[in-house]
């Protein structure tokens, strides 16, 4: 490794939080020194406070010029470098946002979740301009609807305790199997009009939660999904095998890098799921573990996601309890950690390097 360790901007989400708690932060991580300050907490009273993450907490991340974009449940905030809010956008069609990335026209691509949609946002306007949906068959979704309803778990209600997880490890189970057998096949994309009536009805069928652009190519895909899926002209076409689960996935020098939160590692593979360089998140002691009474078992640590790359080469990646890492992908070494908060609910969520 060459030169300093860079500063990165991440973003926490804080599950099973409390009405009235903070539910996330912003943190500026200097991996050099290994200082981090927190430069924004989101005490948004207007949620819903049903479930285990929903609505809380800041996720995606991208900059452009001298502005601050940041991805909450329903709405792109905007701010300064000094983290002061100057204005927001909002969409009917946005609903669990997660990752965002900028293309290389300018325009700002969005992942809404709740849809199982990419948005795209043109600054210039102020309007959304096109959405796109990757869902499952008709099928796929009345079948994982009729096990949420069996499990308690119906459309828009929250369920707790022994229910509740039952009912999450059936929907993850679920979604993983469509996804190997499906494949392409059970996929329906279409293109729709964000600013009409008439675009996909609320529901999350493949977990669409990332997005990125590589030479000007734009990929995607979603925990419920065992594959990158690279989106041309309307259309999927599947670019790499990845693990169930896996977050931040994105083509990387002709391979694929990702965090396969699973397996607690953040990934390099090629296309094909070989495994290439497998980088473990850092080790807990989990005896030093704060609100493990409040988790209700949705929150663990080693729960691996953010992710983001160096300009010399670096990984960097984000685990919980909320820690920021830094990798040398050559020599497989994990160069430093930085721990923002022992609260095992307490997880990375958006990570970027910090350009101002």
């Amino acid at each position: 490794m060459t030169g300093r360790m860079p500063t990165v901007l991440a973003s926490t989400v804080i599950r099973m939080a409390q009405a009235g708690d903070q539910h996330g932060s912003l943190w500026l991580v200097d991996l050099e020194s290994g200082r981090s300050d927190e430069v924004l907490q989101w005490r948004d009273q207007t949620i819903s406070w049903e479930g285990r993450g929903a609505e809380r907490g800041l996720r995606g991340i991208a900059f452009r010029d001298d502005r601050v974009y940041l991805a909450s449940d329903k709405e792109i905030h905007v701010y300064t470098p000094s983290f002061e809010r100057i204005g927001g956008y909002t969409n009917p069609y946005l609903g669990d946002v997660h990752e965002i990335w900028f293309d290389d026209d300018g325009t700002l691509l969005v992942t809404s979740t709740r849809y199982d949609s990419l948005l795209r946002l043109d600054l210039e306007s102020g309007c959304f301009t096109e959405g796109f949906c990757v869902r499952q068959t008709a099928g796929a979704t009345r079948m994982l609807a009729r096990w949420r309803r069996k499990l308690g778990a119906g459309e828009g209600k929250a369920v707790t305790g022994s229910i509740g997880d039952r009912a999450t490890r059936v929907a993850w189970r679920l979604r993983a199997a469509l996804g190997r057998r499906g494949r392409e096949r059970d996929l329906r994309p279409r293109t729709f009009d964000p600013n009409t009536p008439g675009g996909p009805e609320l529901g999350d069928t493949v977990h669409l939660n990332s997005i990125s652009v590589v030479d000007g190519e734009p990929y995607v895909s979603g925990t419920g999904l065992e594959r990158l899926l690279h989106l041309d002209a309307g259309a999927v076409t599947p670019y790499a095998t990845i693990p169930a689960r896996t977050h931040n996935a994105r083509p990387h020098q002709g391979q694929v890098l990702c965090n396969d939160t699973a397996a607690n590692r953040v990934l390099l593979q090629d296309r094909a799921g070989q495994v290439i360089r497998a980088l473990p998140v850092p080790p807990v002691d989990e005896t030093a573990l704060e609100c493990v009474e409040l988790a209700q078992g949705y929150a663990r640590p080693g729960f691996a996601r953010g992710l983001c790359v160096t300009g010399d080469g670096l990984f960097v990646a984000g685990s919980s309890p909320a820690t920021v890492s830094i990798y040398d992908p050559e020599s497989g070494e994990r160069l430093r950690s930085v721990t923002l908060s022992m609260d095992v609910r307490s997880a990375v969520h958006g990570l970027e390097v910090w350009p101002y």
